[in-house]
Parts: structure tokens; C-alpha cells; sequence
């Protein structure tokens, strides 16, 4: 069926599973755009990898910033960019990122665009309950039920590291009556004072002049944990038990298991330690434990997001022996990632997907409406964005295979533009709509007014208060 956006709308708000074929980046994350706005209802969008994930949030950054705030309403979810079972361990900046989306999700206090990967949403994590019972609210003129030794020692027992200056997240330093502490969801790390136990004042600061901001004062802030796996007095027990116990079933030598279990005894944090959910925790949670009951399912191309995640978990299984004989103590992979078997299609509201599935008996015994996006006539738009917001877009409709016509109202204009475009080393030329309609050059600055566009996808940029009209050729 080839239908309109509005005809889109009309059937996701009647809670239909439909299936939208041939959809490019772009048009899935205008799409998933208007979708949001208009279902009010937080959609949680899988993607094949990581790379896939990644560019779908840029695009969607794009069309919801004008809106409002897009850091507030949309949040990727990262899978680890090492594999658990490597000799490298991820990344700093990914664990905090993961920590502050599971901190944004629990806030729940509006809908959100959550953009994941099978395997990210489906590792082992620290369970929702702990999370919260960990989590620890201060607020201005509200004293805090811990002494200044039980502050300390509470932020350890959560994850973060004490310094001299706090430069880093997941870091606090106390000195007499100031509390710095980075915490993963917020930019700038937090500067509390204290007057004996009641909070007088909390602001941000900037970690490399260590100055407070202007205007940055806060009435209240959540201090969460900074780690998934917490080594602290109530887990350390059980990790060391359970570890033990692999480590023996698994032939480890002694000399590599006991130096392991000292550390946990220290509440050390070695290069593995986020891997240990199902060590540390009774019933590790998933990703999926943290989103809420209002919730969509969206599939980037379903069949893709299935194949991904199988040769995801047959990688992991040869890293997971490769792991063994090199003595790391590491749970298997069954149970540090679950099965997504509770993915039905009970939530699903719409996948994306390719052409050539159109006659899958999977999507025509499940898909209740079928929509196929394959001309301009299918979309619209009517946001201005300024055209340095807009190059990184124009590169990736290029990158996809788009012919890009720029239609300016006056030749001095089209000028201007062009500087631009030669400026950011952008390959265009000058010509007549028809004549970019049928060249095979992918970038077009015309001279003409937007009368020649009216059956074309239009896009408006603000450029310098001057309004200039974008069109989208699908080659």
C-alpha cells in the first residue's frame, strides 16, 4: 500500500502492527519523529549493531531538537564496544553511558525515544531494585541521613572512586564542608556544601578550572551508582563464593583464582568486574527490567536485528572458550545474556524494513497494515534548521544514494550557498530542475522558486534568517 505520513500516523495511533518497506535513514528517523510526538508513548527502537543504532540517533537528534530538547527525550543504550570475553576491557565512557540511561529511564518523568541493540539490552546488569536502594537523593535546605564517614564510605560502596580534585566522572572528593562528586547522568560534576548534615547549596562546576558555573544552581540531585557490578559489603560474599566455585568447575589454577579473590575481599575493581552480574546478583537484571509497561517496540529491520544477535551470541561462545584458556574468570554466556525470547510482537507497533522481505510469510501472518515508502510523495516536512545543524545530514543522504536539489529564490543566494557548500568541500552544480532530475549527479543548486517542487519531499534550512528549500530525489 503507498501511503501517506498521515496515513502512517493514523494507523499507529489505532495501535496497528505495521510494516514500512524501502525507508531510508532519514525517512526512518522522521518517521519514528513524528510517531513519538504524536503517540505520547516512550518507543524503544532495536537496531541490527551498533553502528546502526548510532547513525539512527543522529538522524533522530536531527528532526526532534527543533521540537524540544532532544537530550531529554531521546537516550541510546550501548552494547560494550569490547566483548566481554576479550583481554580489553570496554571503555570508561561506554559503562557511564549505560548508567546514565538506566538512571534517565527510572526518572520516567516524560517519554523517550530508546534507541538499543539486542545484546545491550539484554546483558546482565545490576537489578532495578538495587539500583534504587543505592541511589541517593540530595536536596537543598533537606539534611542528609549520613555522617560525613558513612558519605564516604557510601559513595565507594557504589562505584565511585575518591580523589584529591574531581576531573572525572564517577569520582567525589569531600573536603571539610564540600562535596564534589561526578555523577554519570549530568555533564558537569556537582558541588555540594554542607552545613553540618543539611545541604545548603548545590551547583555544577567545571572539572578543568574546578570554578562553579553561572547559574547553575539545583535544588535537589541523585547521586546513583557508577557501576553495573558493585563490589561493596553486600555482594562481596557472594561474588567471591560464586566465583570460586566457576573457577574451580573450570580448571583455573589457584594462582590465578586466589589473587582474584583477594581483590574482591579489598573491593578492588579489576579490568572484568562490570561482566560479573551473574556472579555479584541473585537475579541479574536485563535492560529490558528498566523500561516501563507504556511501552512500543520498534524493529530496524527485524530479520537483521535476529541474524545480528545469533552471530552475536556464536562469537561470544569462541571468545568464551578463547577466555577460559587464558585463565580469565568470566560467567558463560548464557547467563550473562538472557534469551530475547520475551520480545513478541505483543508490543511491536512497526518494523522497518527492506523491499525484498515484502513476501516473508513472517510479516504477512503478524502484519496487520503494510505501507511502502518508496517516492518523496510519501513524507513531509516543514523545519527550518540552520545549514551548519544540516551538513552532517546532507553527507549522510549523499552517502545513502539521494540526489540533493537546493532551490534558492534569488541567484545571489544560490551564490552564497554555493560558498558554503565549497567551503565544507561538498560537490555540487549549478543547473534546472529538469536537468537534476535527470543527470546523474547527486547535488544540484537551482535558481528557480519552490513551484517546481510541489511533488518532491521539501525540507526547509534557515539560512541566516533567509529560508532555503531543500528537495530529496530519491536516485
Amino acid at each position: 500500500m503507498h501511503c501517506s505520513l498521515e496515513s502512517i500516523l493514523e494507523t499507529l495511533k489505532q495501535k496497528k502492527q505495521t510494516l514500512a518497506l524501502g525507508t531510508n535513514l532519514s525517512s526512518k528517523a522522521f518517521i519514528l519523529a513524528k510517531a513519538f510526538f504524536e503517540l505520547k508513548k516512550n518507543l524503544l527502537v532495536l537496531c541490527p549493531n551498533q553502528d546502526a543504532a548510532h547513525e539512527l540517533c543522529l538522524n533522530l537528534d536531527i528532526f526532534c531538537r527543533k521540537t524540544v530538547s532532544s537530550k531529554s527525550i531521546l537516550e541510546h543504550f550501548p552494547t560494550w564496544d569490547m566483548s566481554p570475553y576479550s583481554s580489553i576491557s570496554s571503555s570508561i565512557k561506554t559503562r557511564l553511558k549505560r548508567i546514565r540511561v538506566l538512571s534517565s529511564i527510572i526518572d520516567n518523568s516524560e517519554p523517550k525515544i530508546i534507541v538499543t541493540t539486542i545484546d545491550a539490552a539484554f546483558q546482565s546488569t545490576i537489578p532495578k531494585d538495587l539500583f534504587l536502594k543505592y541511589s541517593l537523593s540530595l536536596s537543598a535546605s533537606n539534611k542528609t541521613p549520613l555522617s560525613q564517614p558513612e558519605l564516604i564510605s557510601h559513595l565507594a560502596q557504589i562505584g565511585y572512586y575518591r580523589v584529591d580534585t574531581v576531573e572525572d566522572c564517577g569520582t567525589f572528593s569531600l573536603k571539610g564542608n564540600l562535596l564534589d562528586v561526578f555523577v554519570p547522568q549530568h555533564d558537569f560534576p556537582a558541588r555540594v556544601e554542607f552545613c553540618g548534615n543539611e545541604v545548603e547549596k548545590i551547583r555544577f562546576f567545571e572539572p578543568s578550572t574546578q570554578r562553579t558555573l553561572q547559574n547553575s544552581l539545583i535544588n535537589s540531585i541523585v547521586v546513583t551508582p557508577a557501576r553495573e557490578v558493585l563490589i561493596n559489603n553486600q555482594t562481596k560474599s557472594t561474588l567471591r563464593e560464586r566465583i570460586k566455585i566457576h573457577a574451580d568447575e573450570s580448571e583455573i589454577p589457584r594462582k590465578i583464582r586466589d589473587p582474584v579473590l583477594l581483590s574482591i575481599q579489598d573491593e578492588i575493581y579489576s579490568d572484568h568486574t562490570d561482566a560479573w552480574a551473574p556472579f555479584a546478583y541473585e537475579k541479574p537484571a536485563r535492560f529490558w527490567d528498566y523500561l516501563p509497561d507504556d511501552l512500543y517496540i520498534v524493529w530496524d529491520e527485524h530479520e537483521q536485528c535476529i541474524m545480528a544477535w545469533e552471530g552475536f551470541l556464536t562469537e561470544q561462545k569462541t571468545l568464551e572458550i578463547e577466555a577460559k584458556n587464558h585463565g580469565l574468570i568470566l560467567p558463560d554466556v548464557s547467563s550473562l545474556y538472557g534469551r530475547p525470547d520475551e520480545l513478541s510482537f505483543s508490543k511491536t507497533i512497526l518494523c522497518f524494513e527492506k523491499l525484498e522481505i515484502l513476501n516473508s510469510d513472517f510479516y504477512s501472518n503478524t502484519t496487520q497494515h503494510c505501507i511502502s515508502i518508496q517516492t518523496n510523495l510519501d513524507l513531509t516536512r516543514r523545519e527550518k534548521h540552520s545549514f551548519s545543524e544540516q551538513e552532517n545530514t546532507i553527507r549522510g543522504w549523499l552517502k545513502e544514494g539521494f540526489k540533493i536539489l537546493i532551490v534558492s529564490s534569488t541567484q545571489t543566494q544560490l551564490e552564497r550557498i554555493c560558498f558554503l557548500l565549497k567551503e565544507r568541500s561538498l560537490v555540487y552544480q549549478i543547473g534546472d530542475v529538469r536537468d537534476a532530475k535527470a543527470n546523474t549527479m547527486n547535488f544540484w543548486g537551482v535558481a528557480h522558486t519552490k513551484k517546481h517542487l510541489q511533488n518532491d519531499l521539501q525540507l526547509k534550512i534557515g539560512l541566516d534568517y533567509k529560508p532555503l528549500q531543500t528537495c530529496l530525489l530519491k536516485t
